[in-house]
């Protein structure tokens, strides 16, 4: 998976559309809440066989803080 179709995933579990995310949005000011969070930590286990802990959940700031969980399994 790419960095630009990782982008695309969350975008999805946000319900917005493709393209629509950088990476630099904060969590709360897209309105992230328990259900995104869940849905993240399935997409993770899924995509990447990646444990995402619920502390790692609550430190995470930005869709930036989302991609650096997943940093090393994407390609460029």
């Amino acid at each position: 998976m790419t960095r630009a179709e990782f982008l695309d995933r969350v975008a999805e579990l946000m319900e917005m559309g493709q393209g629509s995310l950088t990476g630099d949005e904060t969590l709360e000011a897209l309105g992230w809440d328990s259900l995104c969070a869940l849905s993240f930590i399935v997409l993770a286990d899924e995509e990447f066989q990646l444990r995402v802990t619920g502390s790692q959940m609550r430190s995470a700031r930005s869709v930036q803080d989302l991609l650096e969980m997943v940093n090393d399994r994407i390609s460029v």
